[in-house]
Order: C-alpha cells, then structure tokens, then sequence
C-alpha cells in the first residue's frame, strides 16, 4: 500500500470516527452486512407492498432508509466518545428513532420495522458499553418508541402480544452484541498496552545507549590518568635518574653513574610492569603487598633517592581498613605531586604526612620550592595530572586543596572524612551530593 492510499484510508478513518485500522476493519464488515441486510428487507418490503404505496412514498421511503442507513456508519463517531458528549448522542438516538417512525408510517411493513428497530438498539448499546446508565437509557428509550410506534400502526393489542418476542430477541442481541463490545474494548487495551511497551522498550534502548556512552567516556578517563600516572610518572623519574647520572659523569663519578643508571633501568622495568597493569586494570603493586602507609613511604623513600630532594615521611594513627582502590587513588595523588615537586618546583625539602583512623584518612604533602600561580595552571588545558587529581578524588568523595604562591612553596592537602567502608572499595563515581568537592580547592597541580 502506497503513501497516497494511506492517506486516503486515514482520512476515511477519520470521517467514520474509527480509531485504528482493526476497528474500520470491525465497522466495515459489520456494516456493510447492516446494508445488505437492510437492501433485502427493503426490496422484500417493496415487492409485497400494496399498489397504493405509490412512486412519491416509494422515493420518500428510499432516501429515509438510505438516510437511515448512512447513520448507522456514523454511529461509532456520534456514539463513542467523552462522556459529556451527551447531546451529540441524544441527537442521534432521536434522530434514528423519527427516521424509524417514518419508514414504518410510509411501507406499514412489521418485519422491516422489527428488523430497523432491534439493529439500532443493539448496536447503539453496543457503542455505549460500558457507559451502564446511558446504556440502560438508551435501552428504555428505544423500547418505548417501539412500543409507541407498534401501537399506532397495528395497534395496542398487537403491540403487547409482540412484547415477549421482542425482548427475547433483543435480549439475545443485546447479549452478543455486549460480548463482542467487551471483546474489542479488551483488544483495544491490549494494543494500546502493546504501544506502551513499545514506546516503554525504545525509552529503555535510547537509556542503554546513554549509560553505554558514559560508561564508554568514563573508562576512557580512567584509563587516560592510570596511563599517566604509571607512563607519566615512570619516564619523569626515569629522565631525573638518567640527569643525575649525566651530572656523575661530568663530576667524574663513574661509580655513582653507574648505580644511578641501574637504578633507572630499574624504574623503567617497573614502569612498564606497571602501565601493562594499569591496561588490565589492575591495582598498584606497590600496594599488594604493603599497607598504605607503608607504600607512601617506600614512594617518598624512592622519590628521594631518584631526585636528590630531601624528604621525609611522617604516619599517624593506626593503619586502618581500606578498600584496594581507595588505597590506589592516593598512592596516585602522592605519586603525581611528588612528580610535580621534582619536575618543576625546584624544592630543596619535601614534607608527607599521612594521617589514619577509621573514619578520616588526611595526606599533605608540603615542600619549600618556587611555587606556581594556580588558578594560571588550572586552566591550561594539558595539565592531566591535575585533571587526573581531582578526578581521583571525586571518586572518593574527598576534599583536595592547594596552596601555593610563588617563590613561596605548595602544599597539598586530600582529606577524606565520614567515608562508609563498603564505599572505599569502589571505583565508581559516588552518588550526588556525596563529593564534597574537589572544587573546594585552589588547585592541584602543575
């Protein structure tokens, strides 16, 4: 079926009153068996009528039943509807039962007028269902207007005696005609409930589209700052190494060289175990077999050993429990600060200082290099590492803040307070409202 054709079958649909294509499909046949039906009723009625009927009331009796007729295929549009269309269907009910009256006044045929009067009665308290009060009003009316027209034609006596016949007819009518109503009501829920869940199930696939690209976008940032804080880091301590042997040679200390260079291979080694790791997305080995506060100070301990700055590790409290990941994001953000002093800070002394409990966990680290403008370096778009901190923080729900001035030092302070256990394992984002900001702080990095 073409677009045009579609078209045109909607707009029919329209002009009846039928909702969908399966309920023109019901009225179409359903009426169509109505007209014929009507056709034979009226040529019968035609053939055995008197002479005297005349070609006047045989054309006026022909367009009443036609006028008739066409009404019925407007009823679902005059019938159906809101409840407050009230007029609209009185109007037809009215205007159904005068057209009756007058067929039945011009042919003074009785199975005619039977036939035209139990079709509108069953169909109009079919369309109603299950509106029971119009129904039974409908129902009341129709039966009277009978009654009356019965009477005034054949007579009171004959109107009665037809009483019984009548409502066992209609009666079984009715009973069909309520089952079927109920059945394509029921079909009509049924497909409107189809449509809903079709509409329901492409909601659902546009979400999994959603949550597929942020989770997409949220492994990439993860995987971003896990390379560079394991490529990044390694090759910087790695580049400090190798000067340092550089400024042995020249000092003619082939032997300090040497070491200093094995120690750089070393760290280079390590590097690479560590970015393959970091690629599966496995933990820190510095952590595997140490507590954080142990591996914080082999950290600083290899800090300064590799850069020739001065530092010290202070712990307080007692090592507590915490979840693997956690323990990870702040080797991280030691692992970057450190970088950060022996890159560019041109300190002589570096402080760290880790303080633990159950509850609160609090690292600083402080040194007394040239320091750096932050606000400038937190808006130079490269700057990962500082991306990669406060990152690594909002995924703990931490506080990450940063004084620096120049020529006056950093110091850096990530506190994490009132954390549940369960949530220092996760890798996951915390819910709303449970970050209490990396946007506290001044910045985080250079």
């Amino acid at each position: 079926m073409n677009a045009q054709t579609q078209r045109s079958m909607h707009r029919l649909y329209r002009l009846f009153g039928w909702a969908d294509p399966s309920t023109a499909t019901l009225a179409v046949a359903s009426y169509l068996l109505m007209s014929v039906a009507f056709g034979v009723l009226a040529g019968l009625t035609v053939r055995d009528a008197p002479v005297t009927i005349g070609p006047v009331r045989l054309a006026l009796f022909a367009v009443l039943l036609a006028a008739h007729t066409v009404l019925h295929w407007f009823a679902y549009r005059l019938l159906s509807g809101k409840p407050e269309k009230w007029g609209r269907r009185a109007a037809y009910c009215v205007l159904q039962a005068g057209l009756i009256f007058a067929i039945s006044l011009l042919t003074t045929d009785d199975v005619l007028t039977l036939g035209l009067w139990v079709t509108l009665v069953v169909e109009t308290v079919a369309l109603l269902w299950p509106a029971w009060q119009a129904m039974v009003l409908s129902a009341a009316l129709y039966y009277g207007l009978m009654a009356l027209n019965w009477a005034l034609i054949w007579g009171l006596q004959e109107a009665v005696s037809l009483i019984p016949a009548v409502a066992l007819i209609l009666g079984g009518l009715l009973f069909y005609a309520l089952a079927l109503a109920r059945e394509y009501r029921n079909r009509q829920k049924a497909q409107e409930m189809v449509r809903q869940l079709e509409a329901t199930q492409r909601q659902l696939e546009e979400y999994a589209e959603q949550v597929e690209e942020l989770t997409i976008s949220h492994e990439r940032q993860r995987m971003a700052r896990e390379m560079h804080d394991t490529l990044a880091q390694g090759l910087a301590g790695v580049i400090m190494q190798l000067e340092a042997a550089d400024g042995q040679l020249e000092g003619n200390q082939p032997t300090e060289a040497r070491v200093t260079v094995q120690k750089a291979t070393q760290r280079a080694r390590q590097t690479l175990h560590e970015a393959r790791r970091a690629i599966q997305a496995l933990r820190s080995a510095a952590l595997e077999q140490k507590d954080l506060a142990a591996a914080l100070a082999t950290e600083v301990a290899e800090f300064e050993a590799t850069s020739g700055v001065a530092a010290d590790f202070g712990f307080e409290g007692e090592p507590g429990p915490l979840g693997p990941d956690a323990a990870q994001h702040v080797l991280r953000i030691l692992q970057e600060s450190l970088s950060n002093v022996g890159r560019h800070a041109q300190a002589r002394h570096v402080r760290v200082r880790l303080v633990q409990s159950d509850s609160r966990i609090q690292l600083m680290v402080q040194d007394d290099g040239q320091g750096f403008d932050v606000e400038a370096a937190m808006r130079q778009p490269e700057c990962f590492g500082l991306q990669g901190m406060y990152e690594r923080a909002q995924h703990l729900g931490a506080t990450l803040q940063l004084t620096s001035s120049p020529r006056e030092g950093t110091m850096l302070v990530l506190n994490l307070e009132d954390m549940p256990k369960t949530e220092l394992g996760s890798d996951e984002p915390p819910a709303p409202g449970a970050v209490k900001g990396a946007a506290d702080g001044k910045g985080v990095a250079q």
